[in-house]
């Protein structure tokens, strides 16, 4: 597939259309594939992290990037769930900005709770 379908709404919509005409198929489409990315992000999420947190001295002086990440990677550390949603995200934002960006406060819930299973 090239990469100018790839981001196409209406083709990947056509695409979906053609696969998912059956409404038993497209029950269990929309209860599993939440379900099996749910999974994986709670898999995900215990890779361990990725990127190393700041340093205590570095936060304890007061460097405003370090407070901040050390902030941010306590309510959400940067792991492999981090990673996949991240791509996930900027996909739908790519494909369609409206529904990418409605979806981002959702998916970046799920990938902040997924560490907490």
């Amino acid at each position: 597939m090239s990469q100018s379908k790839v981001f196409d709404l209406k083709y990947q919509l056509f695409q979906y259309g053609s696969h998912h005409h059956n409404i038993w198929n497209v029950g269990i489409h929309l209860t599993c594939i939440p379900l099996i990315l749910w999974s994986g992000l709670v898999w995900g999420a215990n890779s361990g992290a990725l990127i190393a947190a700041p340093s205590a001295a570095a936060v304890a002086s007061g460097a405003p990037v370090a407070v901040t990440l050390s902030k941010l990677f306590q309510f959400c550390p940067p792991n492999a769930s981090l990673a996949l949603m991240t791509a996930y995200v900027a996909y739908y934002i790519k494909l369609d900005k409206v529904a990418g960006v409605s979806a981002l406060p959702t998916l970046c819930l799920s990938v902040c709770l997924a560490p907490r299973l």
